[in-house]
């Protein structure tokens, strides 16, 4: 996906900072967060509030299989959570000036993961890593155009 259709898919339809209601505490039902399973299993410390874990369980310590938790509006499971998704992009950099380029270096991720802090889950942050990044936290989701069908 490109990243304007990553985000367009991952809002559904909202302008909120999560596109489920509820905040932080319904993440779980929604979403494989950093929650209380996690910081269990890891030895996080919940309560330190630079942790940011979502204050709720959603059952998975790790990654979860695809499709544990409810589709979106648009049918799609886990763009949230889960695994970060690369998406077609680059870094840019601003500089002093104004000038723009982009880092190719450093490719777009989007969506948080399992181990990702609460501010990384949110259909809003961009993050970025190297593009010869291979991790169990970083996959990618495979879109086709599907025109409307002719009468």
């Amino acid at each position: 996906l490109t990243d304007a259709e990553w985000e367009y898919v991952a809002r559904d339809g909202t302008d909120t900072a999560r596109p489920w209601a509820g905040g932080r505490a319904a993440a779980c039902g929604f979403a494989n967060v950093t929650d209380l399973d996690t910081a269990a299993r890891l030895a996080i410390d919940a309560d330190d509030p630079g942790t940011h874990v979502f204050p709720c369980r959603d059952g998975f310590a790790l990654t979860a299989p695809v499709g544990s938790f409810p589709a979106n509006g648009f049918g799609v499971h886990d763009i949230l959570g889960n695994a970060w998704e690369w998406v077609e992009g680059c870094m840019t950099v601003a500089a002093e000036d104004g000038s723009v380029t982009e880092n190719c270096d450093e490719r777009l991720i989007r969506g948080g993961a399992w181990q990702a802090d609460a501010w990384y889950v949110r259909p809003a942050k961009r993050d970025w890593a190297p593009y010869w990044l291979r991790s169990g936290r970083v996959g990618l989701r495979v879109a086709r155009d599907i025109s409307a069908p002719s009468n």
